[in-house]
């Protein structure tokens, strides 16, 4: 038994992993390689349709509040499903769906913080490294 037994994860791909499909790791429309991961660690991957859902890419260096809301938007749809906690692959998806979200409480005074995770962070907290 470790630390994630039952932990609700929302997996987010985001758009590069996956794309162009000639060079994707997994079905780039509906790809399943972080849940069956992530159920293998103990945790509940949640169901997640925005999960290969751009969160703005390089978009973070010139135009923030445009990836703000994107990740607005992606994070709410992890929450809506009870999520409590997203894990990524993608570096840059990474930052933006971690760091962005001070800037959402900007926009959405509302917008509740969520965890985001990188899948190796994940991986180690289920291994007890």
């Amino acid at each position: 038994k470790n630390g994630l037994s039952g932990l609700r994860i929302a997996c987010y791909y985001g758009c590069l992993l996956l794309r162009p499909k000639e060079v994707g790791i997994d079905n780039y429309e509906q790809p399943t390689i972080l849940e069956e991961l992530m159920e293998a660690l103990g945790a509940k991957p949640v169901y997640f349709p925005y999960k290969t859902e751009c969160c703005g890419s390089y978009h973070t260096a010139v135009k923030p509040e445009i990836v703000a809301r994107r990740v607005y938007h992606i994070l709410e749809n992890a929450r809506e499903n009870r999520a409590e906690l997203v894990v990524t692959s993608c570096p840059l998806c990474y930052f933006n769906l971690k760091d962005r979200q001070k800037n959402i409480k900007k926009i959405y005074p509302e917008f509740k913080k969520i965890p985001v995770k990188y899948f190796t962070e994940i991986m180690s907290q289920a291994l007890g490294v």
